[in-house]
């Protein structure tokens, strides 16, 4: 049977939602407003944690807000993110849950001035996929420093550079697949015209560094992500002293074995 060919990064994941995600997903071009904000959201809950994390949790998310409806998420109080949580499977972090609030009423604002979510977020890259034409882990470009930057200033959380290149990743802004990847949206489609090619960047990681990033991720799950104020306090205990009796020996000094420079006589 032949083996379906997929990015470096991925293949020799064996979890088969992570497969689906990469398979189905990843990459493709995305324009619903709802499912953008969705994807952005849940970006900026995966900041420190590994995106499996995320994704293991992602239908939990779903419930806890509303399917993502920004109308019905601008709505909740804080009561609400009480409840939320104490939610056995979402991560343990109030700003992060408060995030998602916040940028439901950014977006709604954004509605409310029939401003497009999917065309402004595609702005920044003039509407055309841009293709990577490498196979390197890149994790920030040009667009979304620009990117982070107007979302910041529109009131987003959680919402840096490098999330929001995560972001364009999985929306299809950005085509990181390998270009020899049974899925790459390239190898379906008959035209190149609404894709842009950029050259080589030099930053890139191992595929070893991959996985061995995201299992010390994944291992540290909820703990890496709790408030600071949460964190316990370390007590740093001093060493006890030790009672001096007749039968302690008492340590001698150093002995200088250095001799003593002898002076020599002037012959008379």
């Amino acid at each position: 049977m032949q083996t379906i060919k997929r990015c470096k990064w991925i293949s020799n994941v064996v979890d088969v939602q992570y497969l689906k995600y990469h398979d189905t997903e990843w990459g493709q071009p995305m324009h619903d407003d709802v499912k953008l904000f969705e994807s952005i959201c849940l970006e900026g809950q995966s900041c420190g944690l590994s995106w499996l994390t995320i994704l293991k949790k992602r239908e939990d998310y779903r419930k806890a807000f509303h399917n993502f409806d920004p109308e019905k998420i601008s709505k909740m109080t804080e009561k609400d993110i009480d409840i939320l949580m104490k939610h056995p499977a979402l991560i343990k972090n109030r700003p992060k849950l408060n995030s998602v609030v916040d940028n439901s009423k950014v977006f709604q604002k954004m509605k409310e001035s029939n401003e497009s979510f999917s065309k402004y977020l595609w702005s920044f890259v003039n509407h055309k996929t841009i293709h990577n034409n490498d196979s390197n882990r890149i994790t920030t470009s040009p667009q979304s420093d620009a990117m982070a930057a107007s979302l910041k200033k529109k009131g987003f959380k959680f919402i840096g550079t490098t999330t929001c290149y995560a972001f364009m990743q999985h929306a299809g802004m950005c085509n990181d697949h390998c270009s020899d990847c049974h899925y790459n949206p390239l190898k379906s489609s008959s035209t190149t015209s609404n894709v842009t090619t950029t050259k080589s960047l030099d930053i890139s990681i191992t595929n070893v560094e991959v996985k061995m990033i995201d299992e010390a991720q994944e291992n540290l799950e909820n703990d890496i992500d709790e408030d600071v104020s949460s964190s316990p306090t370390i007590v740093v205990k001093k060493a006890p002293k030790i009672k001096k009796t007749k039968d302690t020996p008492v340590p001698k000094k150093p002995v200088n074995r250095k001799k003593k420079a002898t002076v020599s006589k002037k012959a008379k």
